[in-house]
């Protein structure tokens, strides 16, 4: 019996390649480190030697970081500030054919402020195909330059207990520290870039994450949820659970991922946590589930901090058996 295993091996150089470049950039912080760590990080990384970094500003292109060896012809200028606003990579060899392979390949990094091209080169081995495209994608995502300013924010803001605001609250037991978050426009996009980003980590295989947007203009909460405890809306003495949008853990089968939506009013109440919170041994994440509901329903009216230290009084007490997240957000 024979298997062909080409795309296991391909597959698993390249998320290497990107874990090298996100475990890089964590120690990044500033626009040099990251240009130089970058250069390094993929430096021998094979479908991507040759690497340079362009930074447009105004109407000039400034060429910021390059590994020494890259000998490549420059970019047209004009083509480089095209790239910078495009969501697709682009194909530098002329005459090039889809599914052929390809020597260059330029793309912008998604980048709200910073406007940079990225020129790196590719396998000439292998055909610049739509899973190419993916491996390119990864590279170009935010996420990976803002690493480790959101994971630090994030992280310190929970462990700090930082100063609860008016109608939000926050509180964290970590078991281990290994936190890592990423950045995204609506909650299907920001879960669809972890999954992404998931892929190059090991450990992150089957991890489970909900992301809620509060629209208080509209007064609405926009959601999406990978494999993770539903979060609970208190609206008066009767919850609601948000259990739609619904699919598999990060990294696990490549799902779309999917966005639901519910109308909220002032003074509702919303808690996300992780499973940390209500699950035990013994018993079905049900019975977890509906203990939530009877901790939270009594404090519904009392402030958001109160809300929050109740529900780790009450379901955890002072021994976390688990990683315990909670947020509590009172719509106003």
């Amino acid at each position: 019996v024979a298997t062909d295993t080409t795309a296991q091996v391909i597959d698993r150089r390249r998320f290497i390649g990107i874990g090298d470049l996100a475990s890089a950039l964590v120690g990044a912080t500033s626009i040099e480190s990251v240009a130089d760590v970058t250069i390094a990080a993929l430096r021998d990384c094979v479908p991507a030697t040759a690497t340079a970094i362009n930074v447009v500003l105004g109407d000039s292109v400034v060429r910021i970081a390059s590994q020494p060896e890259d000998r490549a012809e420059a970019t047209d200028p004009a083509l480089i500030r095209h790239l910078a606003s495009s969501p697709f990579p682009l194909v530098l060899d002329e005459g090039w054919q889809p599914g052929r392979p390809a020597s260059r390949v330029a793309f912008a990094v998604d980048h709200p402020t910073l406007r940079t091209v990225v020129t790196v080169a590719t396998n000439p081995g292998r055909p610049f195909d739509e899973e190419y495209q993916q491996f390119i994608d990864l590279g170009r995502a935010d996420e990976l330059g803002a690493l480790r300013l959101i994971c630090d924010t994030l992280q310190n803001a929970m462990l700090e207990l930082a100063s609860d605001l008016p109608t939000v609250a926050a509180r964290y037991l970590p078991i281990a520290s290994n936190l890592t978050v990423g950045d995204g426009r609506g909650p299907a996009e920001v879960v669809a870039s972890l999954d992404r980003f998931a892929m190059t980590m090991p450990a992150a295989l089957c991890a489970t994450v909900v992301c809620a947007i509060v629209d208080l203009g509209e007064q609405t909460i926009t959601y999406s949820n990978a494999g993770h405890p539903p979060p609970l809306l208190v609206q008066g003495d009767q919850v609601v659970w948000l259990d739609q949008a619904l699919a598999t853990p990060l990294a696990v089968d490549g799902p779309t991922r999917r966005e639901a939506r519910l109308d909220v009013r002032p003074g509702d109440l919303l808690v996300l946590y992780t499973d940390g919170l209500v699950e035990r041994r013994n018993e079905t994440i049900d019975v977890g589930l509906g203990r939530l509901a009877r901790a939270a329903v009594p404090l519904r009216d009392e402030p958001v901090e109160e809300v929050a230290n109740g529900l780790i009084d009450g379901l955890v007490g002072t021994t976390a058996r688990d990683d315990v997240a909670l947020v509590v957000k009172r719509i106003h």
